[in-house]
């Protein structure tokens, strides 16, 4: 395979989505960046250290994903003894269209 068909595959797989990354909606990314901004983690607690807006979305902590639209948001930790996260709930929350899910463990909004 020369240069140039290595290449056109490989353009073929992350357009059909094989190699299994997926970008997130940018309204979906922009509201999570606000609600993440909107909370705090209490001390003892690191519930948000996972929500690093330079690595993949997908992967924080009580963000669930279907294909490139947030459809679950559970915050705070639910095991017994977690300290929790405190502010208040951003409203570009309501920005978040395909979320079916929203729980709340822990928090003090």
């Amino acid at each position: 395979m020369n240069v140039g068909s290595y290449a056109l595959f490989l353009d073929a797989l992350f357009q059909c989505g094989f190699l299994g990354f997926a970008i997130l909606d940018p309204v979906d990314f922009l509201a999570l960046q606000c609600i993440r901004k909107s909370l705090h983690d209490l001390p003892g607690s690191n519930f948000l250290a996972s929500w690093d807006f330079t690595s993949d979305p997908h992967n924080f902590a009580g963000v669930y994903c279907e294909s490139d639209r947030v459809v679950a948001l559970n915050l705070g930790d639910p095991r017994a003894g977690s300290p929790g996260l405190t502010g208040r709930i951003d409203s570009a929350i309501g920005k978040l269209s395909a979320l079916v899910e929203l729980s709340i463990v822990r928090v003090r909004i």
